[in-house]
């Protein structure tokens, strides 16, 4: 193997003791999607084709993101927050105004500040760098967890136009814009990784994160809106950590939308805050 120097910044990379926050920049999806290419705060209209073209049948408020230079949702982060929300698409809220998403109305009805450190299309690997690195930056209260399905990886991918490795977020059956750009072959992955492997993988990245929050004071909860994921965590021995009740979504709620038609809407968030909101203490 030649050592390049696209795998000698990778070996230099360290979460744990980033070397600034820019750090984060390889961990959040936005600043590297060509069609973004976020360098400073940004307005965007649509996050994706499907919120585009079903633009019209929202019924609520219309809304744009506000993109920090760092490619997180938000504007200038933040010295000091009492909530810190981490997870997927289902955090950062895509297809859905900050005022409709679980950690606002959190924050809301316990009188407290609140971030979205979301990531659409995360992985808990890649949740748990960006917990590592940000706890170096950010003093925080309470963390809480909403987790993706324990199938999707982080793999590290070098570029195909470019001597850059990338750290590329894989989820299984979707071919993603990061993974078009890198030289990844996902069905092979995930034909040679177990499920044993993958759930090792999350568990071990999850006991982290609440060991890490020990060490800096920080209160940390956990939950997910994968069924199966979430089933595995309530065999798991949270020491400090709380498990928070499952993300489920009702009969009743079926037809609760976002502005993409994919992902749930406005309804499902508010039901899963009110019924957190009495663990956060």
């Amino acid at each position: 193997m030649i050592i390049t120097e696209g795998l000698k910044n990778l070996a230099k990379t360290n979460f744990f003791k980033p070397s600034s926050i820019n750090d984060i920049k390889k961990l959040t999806v936005v600043t590297t999607r060509q069609d973004l290419m976020v360098t400073d705060v940004t307005q965007v209209k649509h996050f994706s084709p499907a919120e585009f073209f079903n633009y019209e049948s929202w019924e609520y408020e219309d809304f744009d993101y506000t993109i920090s230079e760092l490619g997180l949702r938000g504007s200038t982060l933040p010295n000091n927050v009492d909530l810190a929300a981490f997870g997927c698409s289902f955090t950062f809220g895509q297809a859905l105004p900050i005022n409709m998403l679980w950690h606002d109305i959190l924050s809301k009805q316990l009188n407290l500040s609140a971030y979205n450190f979301g990531q659409p299309a995360s992985n808990v690997k890649s949740i748990a760098d960006t917990f590592a690195l940000l706890i170096k930056h950010v003093k925080m209260k309470h963390a809480i967890f909403l987790l993706p399905p324990f199938h999707r990886l982080q793999i590290a991918a070098k570029s195909k136009h470019a001597d850059e490795v990338e750290l590329v977020p894989l989820i299984p059956n979707y071919k993603s814009r990061l993974e078009t750009n890198f030289e990844v072959d996902g069905k092979l992955i995930y034909t040679a990784i177990t499920d044993e492997e993958m759930l090792k993988t999350f568990k071990d990245s999850i006991y982290l994160i609440e060991e890490l929050g020990v060490q800096a004071g920080i209160k940390t909860y956990f939950s997910s809106w994968c069924n199966d994921t979430y089933e595995f965590m309530t065999y798991m021995k949270f020491n400090d950590g709380v498990l928070l009740p499952g993300w489920t979504s009702l009969v009743e709620l079926q037809d609760d939308f976002a502005r993409d038609k994919l992902h749930p809407g406005p309804k499902h968030h508010l039901k899963w805050a009110n019924e957190i909101v009495e663990y956060i203490k």
